[in-house]
């Protein structure tokens, strides 16, 4: 694959369910780490389309299942 194809798949992921950043986010990742030459380009596109870096988004979302799971278990 070169970079020209791997940024058209890039960019079919963006469309994944309407474009849900939770759902693109977590196919990138598994976009770059099966191709990890193209995980700047990954990063790089999801920054354009969502207007904030992909690790920050991640590790936010990532947090907020955590605490999301905690809570969970203090009101059980």
């Amino acid at each position: 694959m070169n970079k020209e194809e791997a940024k058209k798949i890039i960019e079919i992921l963006l469309t994944c369910d309407g474009g849900c950043e939770y759902c693109v986010s977590s196919l990138l990742k598994l976009f770059y780490k099966e191709f990890p030459k193209y995980k700047k380009l990954a990063e790089e596109v999801f920054r354009k389309q969502f207007n904030v870096e992909l690790e920050k988004f991640t590790k936010r979302h990532s947090l907020q299942k955590t605490g999301e799971k905690l809570w969970t278990k203090i009101k059980n």
